[in-house]
This record gives structure tokens, C-alpha cells and sequence, in this order.
């Protein structure tokens, strides 16, 4: 089970291309560039550790039924990348306001299974998400497998409440 910590470390995977042309947007410098390309490192590091981690959970074999791909939840939540480019100045107030928004949208992030729509899982890590009935609960699956529309038995890993990963 992934703790919170690891799901602020996904949050922050989710929102780093909105960070990366926040920064390059509004402060075009090459100081707040070296920042951001450090800190950027330094997260998919430990995104790659978590995932290695992950990794060693032991799996179950389920039967799972595979109700839809939900690979369109991705793209629903890159919309959020664009809000930031209508209107905004930053100045003091607006970036505090922002870091405020930011924070309540973590929190929220942290404590939902939606913290498995991430649109860099797909893009960097290749998972595809899929909903899921099994035991009769509902879920989410993480998959880097094309899985057809049907039950059928493969090794799961629960990684949160209503969260799975393919083994």
C-alpha cells in the first residue's frame, strides 16, 4: 500500500509539466531553470524508486473484470495545465493564492484513488488505466498491457483503496 508521502510524490509528478511552463512562462532565467531541472530530476528519481518498490509487493491472482480503459481521464486531467495561461500575472498575491490552491488540490489528490490519473504514468511509464470489478468492488487498474474488455485472472498488487497495478 502506498503510503502518503509516495502519493505526494505522484502528485507532484502530475502537476511537474505545469511547473516546468509555469517557470519557463514567468521567470525565464537561468537560475529558476537549473531549479526546476534539479528538482525535476531529483522527483523522477524517486518516482523510479517508488515504482522499484512497487515492485516488490507480492501480488495476488484475481479475477478481475475489465469494465473500461480509462485512458481518457488522462487527457481530462491536462486541462488543468491550461487554466494557469488564461489571464494569470504573477505577483506576490497571485502566487500565494496559487501555492494555497495548489496545496488544497495535494490534499485532495492524496486522499482520493484518482491519484493513479497521472498523465505521466502513460506518458513516461507506459500505464494504461483501466476500471475494474472484482470480489464486487470497483477500482482502478495500472497496467502497461493492452488488457481486452472481459474477466479473466492475472496478478494484481494493491497499491490504496480501489488502487491496483498489473503485476
Amino acid at each position: 500500500m502506498l503510503n502518503k508521502f509516495s502519493k505526494a510524490l505522484l502528485f507532484l509528478l502530475a502537476y511537474l509539466p505545469l511547473i516546468i511552463t509555469i517557470t519557463i512562462k514567468n521567470s525565464f532565467n537561468l537560475t529558476s531553470i537549473i531549479i526546476v531541472a534539479c528538482c525535476s530530476i531529483i522527483l523522477l528519481l524517486l518516482i523510479r524508486g517508488l515504482l522499484i518498490t512497487v515492485e516488490r509487493i507480492v501480488p495476488s491472482l484475481e479475477e478481475v473484470e475489465i469494465n473500461e480503459l480509462k485512458n481518457s481521464e488522462y487527457l481530462t486531467f491536462i486541462i488543468t495545465y491550461i487554466v494557469p495561461f488564461f489571464g494569470f500575472e504573477f505577483n506576490y498575491q497571485t502566487t500565494l493564492s496559487s501555492i494555497i490552491l495548489f496545496i488544497i488540490i495535494g490534499c485532495i489528490y492524496i486522499e482520493s484513488p484518482l491519484f493513479c490519473i497521472n498523465p505521466l504514468l502513460k506518458i513516461i511509464f507506459k500505464y494504461n488505466l483501466y476500471d475494474i470489478t472484482f470480489d464486487n468492488k470497483k477500482g482502478y487498474l495500472l497496467s502497461k498491457c493492452n488488457l481486452k474488455l472481459k474477466k479473466q485472472k492475472i496478478k494484481i498488487k494493491n497499491l490504496s483503496y480501489n488502487v491496483y497495478m498489473e503485476d
